[in-house]
């Protein structure tokens, strides 16, 4: 899990990671609003693997195809924040294509990985949500590394390097949500 605010690098992160790594890496980037069936022709078409099949099938397909590749591949899935869509519950979110990814991984985990990014506010639904989480253990069960963002001197200097290059002047709201992004 690859944990930070907007704009914290996360993205870049995962691209690096399939332009430098040696082994296959597949970047998706979820859409808000994608369906359960949506989600796995995401996963398939980034291998170039095009099954035709209702949810459930496919699930299958797609895991005797990454079983049947012996070899590792990685899954570097972006946004994971619209696969989770809030409920009608409090401090709730509807996790279900977590747990399709997790079926995926039961079953693959020799040859297939996955890493996630996601904003904080993800973490804390999933940390606190009142409802039966389980099917959110594969990703609860990824260790984290927490994008920090840049330390608040050299924010500062960023931000007035900013001022004097634009010859602008921000105000003090305007500064102040920058540096908490930045920062």
């Amino acid at each position: 899990r690859i944990i930070g605010d907007p704009g914290s690098g996360k993205s870049r992160i995962l691209l690096e990671y399939k332009k430098r790594s040696k082994i296959e890496a597949h970047y998706i980037g979820v859409p808000k609003h994608c369906s359960d069936k949506e989600l796995l022709l995401l996963v398939s078409s980034a291998m170039g693997y095009y099954p035709y099949a209702s949810t459930s099938a496919l699930q299958l397909e797609l895991i005797s195809h990454i079983n049947d590749q012996a070899k590792p591949i990685v899954f570097l899935i972006d946004e994971v924040d619209n696969m989770c869509p809030k409920t009608r519950k409090k401090n709730a979110s509807n996790i279900d294509k977590l747990d399709v990814l997790r079926f995926i991984w039961d079953h693959t985990r020799r040859y297939a990985s996955f890493i996630f990014a996601a904003p904080y506010d993800l973490e804390a639904k999933i940390q606190k949500s009142d409802e039966n989480i389980t099917n959110s253990q594969l990703y609860r069960r990824c260790p984290a590394h927490i994008m920090t963002g840049m330390p608040e001197k050299e924010a500062r200097i960023l931000l007035s390097c900013i001022e004097e290059d634009f010859k602008i002047i921000f105000d003090d709201a305007v500064r102040s949500k920058l540096l908490n992004r930045i920062h």
